[in-house]
């Protein structure tokens, strides 16, 4: 058996488990939502949103992406650990997270040189197509003898790393 069809053997099962998986969730292997017995059927999480909604008795109901109500403030520790998925985040911490997320994708200690996009492609030679570059360099580079055992079951394999 060839390696192409190898890997369409491993296409085809792990399509076959994302098919299992849309009817775990939505009850369809379309992914339609129509089956669900809530009357919210946007979509799956407005769906558990109705299903587990806390009944009011006066007070205001909490803030949605769609309607005004309470809503908590995540506090900086809270936005740094990524732990709150559902409070809200002042300026001060969507400044904090962004100065970490570009920290973690660059790394510390970046040069004030590099630690923008413009200054990263100027780096790089401004090539709109570096991928490409590196690439075709790379192509010239790889021994067909490190890409392993063309005849492996890769769909047995995969079923390996499921259980």
């Amino acid at each position: 058996m060839s390696l192409a069809t190898r890997l369409s053997d491993l296409a085809y099962a792990i399509g076959t488990d994302m098919k299992q998986f849309r009817v775990w969730i939505t009850g369809s292997s379309s992914g339609d939502l129509t089956g669900l017995s809530t009357t919210t059927k946007s979509d799956i999480i407005s769906a558990i949103n109705e299903v587990n909604a806390k009944p009011t008795s006066g007070a205001p109901a909490d803030a949605t992406t769609v309607s005004k109500g309470i809503i908590e403030i995540a506090d900086l520790a809270e936005v740094a650990a990524g732990i709150d998925a559902s409070r809200a985040v002042t300026a001060a911490g969507v400044r904090q997270e962004r100065d970490a997320l570009k920290t973690e994708i660059l790394g510390v200690g970046v040069p004030a040189a590099l630690d923008t996009l413009d200054e990263l492609a100027q780096a790089l030679g401004d090539d709109a197509n570096f991928a490409a570059t590196v690439t075709t360099t790379l192509a010239t580079k790889v021994n067909v003898a490190d890409l392993g055992n063309p005849d492996a079951d890769l769909v047995a394999v995969y079923n390996a790393a499921k259980a």
